[in-house]
């Protein structure tokens, strides 16, 4: 069972469904599969679809969403329901969190998590927080597509380059004194390649498309670290 992230109002996902049972495949031979949507709050039914199997044999299939699907915040939960004459069998699946596109999507608990630290350990909320927004707003002037873009894999792709420039952001502002400085120094050079890698990616996609504003690459300084205009934090 995964936690899957979709956007306010996205339309036209697919939703792709491996059914298994104790790490078997389920055969769909013959039989008809539904999900139901159901709200973690109030536990009500939002929402029912029949899938479209596509491998009957491996348990596959996949619905596509539409415009009411993920219009309401919040988190809700899944279940497939497997039907044929005289059969019915229900199966617990994913659950879904429903979020704002329009607001940053990684808190300081998440971007703690990715870095591996323990919240006993770590710098203020505030302070992790000014990071994340910091982050955000240069990738946002990095990438512009992001400021209005509501497609499911940008928006994605958006909270992933948040994530990784938080946290080379809260490891060149960390003290040595608090962690090994090889250490410091690999998880920096690791997640600065990681960035460079996916705005390279974007870059090449925004290229293909004649109505996306371009990336704007910034060049890492080799010589010394290069002082942030937007609050003196280092960034490479």
């Amino acid at each position: 069972m995964l936690m899957q992230t979709i956007y306010k109002n996205s339309t036209g996902l697919t939703i792709s469904i491996v059914l298994t049972s104790d790490g078997a495949a389920v055969n769909l031979t013959g039989k008809t599969l539904t999900m139901n949507l159901y709200s973690f709050s109030t536990n009500t039914l939002k929402w029912t679809h029949a899938c479209t199997v596509d491998v009957a044999a491996s348990g596959t299939a996949h619905l596509t969403t539409i415009a009411t699907d993920f219009d309401t915040l919040g988190d809700y939960y899944s279940t497939l329901v497997v039907t044929s004459a005289g059969y019915s069998q229900t199966y617990t699946y994913d659950t879904f969190k429903v979020l704002d596109p329009q607001v940053t999507k990684v808190t300081p608990t998440e971007l703690l998590k990715y870095m591996d630290i323990p919240a006993e350990n770590a710098k203020t909320e505030s302070t992790i927080q000014m990071y994340i927004d910091q982050s955000e707003a240069l990738i946002l002037l990095e990438v512009p597509t992001f400021t209005t873009t509501e497609n499911q894999s940008f928006l994605e792709l958006m909270r992933q380059l948040i994530l990784v420039k938080s946290a080379i952001t809260y490891f060149m502002n960390m003290g040595e004194n608090n962690i090994n400085p090889e250490i410091r120094t690999q998880k920096i050079k690791l997640w600065t390649e990681i960035y460079n890698n996916a705005c390279d990616k974007i870059n090449s996609s925004l290229s293909s498309t004649n109505d996306a504003p371009g990336v704007t690459r910034r060049v890492a300084n080799t010589s010394e670290d290069v002082v942030s205009p937007l609050s003196g934090s280092y960034y490479p």
